[in-house]
């Protein structure tokens, strides 16, 4: 072969690898193989986070009435109309009576608005919209009040574009400041963007008779106070594609009041900080996917669930206070491995809804108070599959009355309540106890009254030495008990003191239970023995085999569960004693189960995936630099090639 097209061949590898390095380089940023350069808080711009703008140079708006004057470019004003057309920064003071502020510019461009006392109204559409736009940041200055209105009416122009809000953007909008902000609608939402709104500081107010705020792809939340009273939704992050519909809340305080949810997301939500104060008629915090709870302070009252997720739910910091709620947690799976709960529903503590053995409850650490006096068929903890708790505090009270269960799990899907690290301390009533499964880890004793023992009784549980390893005073009235901590193993003896019962346990396996079997129309008789594994593994087969039906247990069984519940998530049954259906029973009176006001598909609940990738200005460079080098590698080939022909 000739050295010339030797020399051709070695041309074509090197016009051949700087192709693959070139899409590589690319499809390694979208596939998240190189680290990017740019900042690590991929949910925040640098733009994003800043407050103030440099005004210096910006055009100035001043309004009066449905007129005003323009110093500067990019801006006009006519018909009561104050149209923005250009990239750049404009600053925004004055009163417009019965108007709007249009920003209608290029599809590239970037936008800073800034209002220094404005007002703005609008009778029929919204009074601040972005009709086209990269990006829109609407900044509030320094100690300034603003508002945003809107009325009543509807003009046939908001209906036919779709107009829906006070505050109306197409593209994204990203809003902050050190003054204050107050949108408010008498006809839909207060904000809405069908892109990504950034809220990233400022005091910002909203007052809607729909949603407070309405987002297609994302809301991101940082340092902002934000105060919502909503007719429907707090705030609704619509989209339900992959990646999209999703909220992230960093820092900050959100304060909702709504008829609807607090916050709903059609896909993923992550709250890593901030504080929450949520009043709701329906589920204070709802996602269609996977939600992560990784801090932050939340208070809520809720008619419906305190945190709700289609899918899994994990935790691992925060605190959160539930003052009134149907269900406090509630999703396929849920994963505690941080954080404290106070929670006070009218059904369940915790409920992991799965069906069988896909759902699961797991409790690593963190620190749980569940306390529903009333509730006849709630639980503490529940879950149509696995019941584990590997580390924690765990304190559970419910009352004595009812069809009610502490630690509540899928016996009769072959699920297993197995406790093998933290304390546990859960009371309620005797007539719907399932047994700690023998493959614990960790000792437990689970006692019976045979008379219910008032609520403010306090019990103990103290070794052979008389050294107290619980004691707790029980918030509810109860007849029955479950105690488990570190120090508690087999071979070793106990002593259970609660009220004027006083009583001696030894632990021949890791698992003491009492047996009992319904008593007629009196208190339950109640029958003691050890659970040993085998005994446990007969139980969970006499559940399985008809228990659940509500059979009672052969008084010649040694332990176990004579009345055993079926879980009322997994297998549809008639609820007792006039109570709310707990999910997939058949209510009395002919309503659907499930969450108030929504249809849940639960076989189309899926996990939360990646957010799709949008090219970056380095991605952008990245490209542009390869080219050059492609174009400069071929005229250098071209020269060479040439001199030596």
């Amino acid at each position: 072969m000739s050295g010339k097209k030797y020399f051709d061949l070695i041309c074509l590898a090197a016009m051949v690898l700087a192709v693959v390095l070139t899409m590589g380089l690319i499809f390694g940023k979208i596939s998240g193989f190189i680290v990017s350069t740019e900042s690590t808080d991929s949910y925040f711009t640098e733009s994003d986070l800043r407050a103030a703008a440099d005004t210096s140079s910006a055009t100035k708006i001043t309004l009066n009435g449905e007129s005003g004057s323009v110093s500067g470019d990019g801006a006009a004003i006519s018909g009561g109309t104050v149209t923005i057309s250009d990239a750049g920064v404009y600053v925004i003071s004055g009163k417009l009576t019965d108007g709007a502020v249009v920003v209608n510019a290029g599809g590239i461009d970037e936008v800073t608005i800034v209002l220094d006392g404005a007002e703005l109204y609008c009778a029929d559409d919204a009074a601040f919209r972005v009709d086209n736009a990269e990006k829109v940041y609407l900044l509030t200055a320094k100690n300034s009040i603003n508002t945003i209105k809107s009325g009543s009416g509807t003009s046939p122009a908001c209906v036919a574009a779709g107009r829906d809000g006070a505050v109306y953007s197409r593209d994204n909008l990203t809003l902050n400041g050190e003054g204050s902000l107050t949108v408010e609608t008498e006809y839909t939402h207060g904000i809405v963007c069908n892109d990504n709104l950034v809220i990233a500081g400022g005091s910002i107010n909203v007052a809607a008779v729909e949603d407070g705020i309405n987002v297609n792809d994302s809301v991101c939340l940082k340092n902002a106070e934000l105060t919502i009273k909503a007719g429907d939704e707090g705030i609704a992050v619509t989209n339900d594609s992959d990646g999209k519909g999703t909220y992230y809340g960093e820092s900050g305080t959100v304060t909702i009041d709504a008829t609807g949810k607090g916050v709903k997301s059609d896909g993923a939500m992550t709250i890593t900080g901030g504080t929450y104060t949520i009043n709701a008629k329906d589920d204070a915090l709802h996602a269609a996917k996977d939600v992560l709870i990784e801090g932050g302070a939340l208070t809520i009252d809720s008619a419906d669930d305190g945190l709700h997720s289609d899918a899994g739910l994990t935790v691992n910091g925060g605190k959160m206070t539930i003052n009134s709620c149907y269900e406090g947690l509630e999703a396929i799976t849920i994963e505690i491995n941080g954080g404290e709960f106070d929670i006070h529903p009218t059904d369940d503590g915790m409920n992991a809804n799965g069906n069988g053995l896909e759902s699961s409850l797991t409790v690593n650490g963190g620190k749980i108070t569940v306390v529903n006096a009333d509730g006849r068929d709630a639980d503490g903890l529940d879950s149509n599959g696995n019941l584990t708790i590997n580390g924690g505090d765990v304190y559970l009270s419910l009352g004595a009355d009812g069809g009610n269960s502490a630690l509540d799990y899928g016996s009769e899907s072959g699920g297993v309540c197995a406790i093998n690290g933290g304390t546990v301390i859960a009371c309620g009533s005797a007539m719907m106890l399932e047994n700690i499964s023998a493959s614990s880890m960790q000792g437990s004793i689970m006692k019976v009254y045979s008379e219910t023992q008032a609520a403010g009784t306090t019990i103990t549980l103290k070794d052979a030495s008389g050294n107290v390893i619980l004691t707790k005073t029980i918030d509810a009235p109860f007849a029955s008990a479950t105690l488990s901590a570190a120090t508690v193993k087999a071979g070793e003896t106990y002593t259970v003191e609660a009220g004027s019962h006083r009583d001696s346990v030894t632990l021949q396996s890791t698992v003491y239970t009492e047996a009992q079997t319904m008593g007629g129309m009196g208190a339950p008789m109640t029958q003691n023995g050890q659970g040993g594994q085998n005994q446990q593994q007969n139980n969970n087969q006499q559940n399985n085999n008809g228990q659940q039906n509500g059979g009672n247990m052969p008084s010649s069984a040694p332990s176990g569960n004579g009345n055993q519940q079926g879980n009322g998530n997994a297998n549809p049954q008639m609820p007792q004693g006039g109570g709310q259906p707990q999910d997939g029973q058949m209510p009395q009176g002919g309503a659907a189960p499930g969450d108030a006001g929504e249809d849940w598909d639960m076989d189309n609940a899926s996990a939360a995936t990646s957010p799709s990738y949008t090219p970056t200005a380095q991605d952008w460079l990245i490209v542009g630099v390869s080219a050059a080098g492609i174009v400069i590698g071929l005229i250098v080939v071209m020269i060479f090639k040439r001199r030596k022909e």
